[in-house]
């Protein structure tokens, strides 16, 4: 966790980032370390509230930037999520073709196997 003690320990260039989860960093630390110049500055993806609510003190410093949860919305991410979603639909088109190609395959056996019984049935009556 990020609190007080930590941020004690950081250099007062120091720039403290956080894309993974907000109550990793007590906020209430964060901002006295940054209003006292204990630390340069803060980005942050993520707050302990989401979405970053209005009375967050936070918001008051201009060594700190917020943003709405979206760091993982960069171009190589979007390129992977519609990679994923290509794979999705390219799955179901062939689920939808082999199953088609089953019902195929069933059908014929299906009449073989009546054909067959008939014979069967058709032999022994002789």
């Amino acid at each position: 966790m990020v609190n007080a003690e930590l941020l004690g320990k950081m250099k007062e260039t120091a720039f403290l980032i956080n894309t993974s989860r907000g109550p990793v960093i007590n906020e209430a630390d964060l901002y006295e370390a940054l209003k006292n110049g204990q630390l340069a500055g803060a980005g942050l993806d993520v707050s302990a509230e989401e979405p970053t609510g209005p009375g967050n003190p936070l918001l008051e410093l201009d060594n700190c930037v917020i943003t709405p949860h979206i760091s993982w919305a960069t171009a190589t991410a979007r390129r992977l999520m519609q990679t994923t979603v290509d794979n999705i639909e390219a799955f179901e088109a062939a689920s939808r073709s082999t199953s088609s190609a089953r019902q195929a395959v069933k059908q014929p056996a299906r009449r073989l196997a009546g054909a067959g019984s008939s014979r069967k049935r058709l032999t022994r009556g002789r």
